[in-house]
């Protein structure tokens, strides 16, 4: 079972990548941006490949 992560949105969403699930809103990534953009961004993809550029938000 993954751990849920208890945090508030991503901290990317004002400012999203293209790429990012939040940019693509339609019905194919409306569950991901539920789940990763609204709460547990640290088990996304995206996240975790553009977070090394940032370091610690």
């Amino acid at each position: 079972m993954k751990k849920k992560c208890d945090k508030t949105k991503c901290p990317f969403i004002k400012e999203p990548f293209e790429e990012c699930y939040c940019s693509q809103m339609n019905s194919h990534a409306s569950d991901k941006v539920i789940t990763y953009c609204g709460g547990n961004y640290e088990e996304c993809d995206i996240y975790k490949k553009h977070i090394k550029d940032y370091g610690n938000l």
